[in-house]
């Protein structure tokens, strides 16, 4: 059987770790400025079959591009943004850490109390 301390506990623990997941996940998107973009394209066109001249066949062409794009050096943006986004997660980590101990001892508190 689970006290209510228990419940709270879980409970906060549970959503510390969507908030630390949701800072990774921030994280992770703005590393992402560090890797290249490449886009790709294709397309294929086909020629019905022409009577003229002797043309019997139909003529099908393909064609194919890869484009990848990379910034070099945004002058300090990009870093930025990353430290900004590693200090938010590891603030984050550390808020979390703290926050079931206090509500335990609220709640033992609150239990004496009364």
């Amino acid at each position: 059987m689970r006290c209510a301390s228990d419940s709270i506990t879980i409970r906060v623990s549970s959503s510390a770790n969507e908030r630390v997941g949701s800072q990774q996940a921030v994280l992770g998107q703005q590393m992402s400025a560090y890797y290249p973009t490449i886009s790709m394209s294709n397309s294929l066109s086909h020629q019905p079959e022409q009577h003229q001249r002797g043309n019997d066949h139909a003529a099908d062409a393909f064609t194919s591009q890869a484009i990848a794009n990379m910034t070099l050096y945004n002058f300090g943006k990009r870093e930025g943004n990353v430290q900004a986004a590693r200090e938010t997660l590891d603030a984050t980590k550390k808020r979390t850490t703290r926050r079931p101990t206090k509500i335990s001892c609220y709640d033992q508190q609150a239990y004496y109390v009364y």
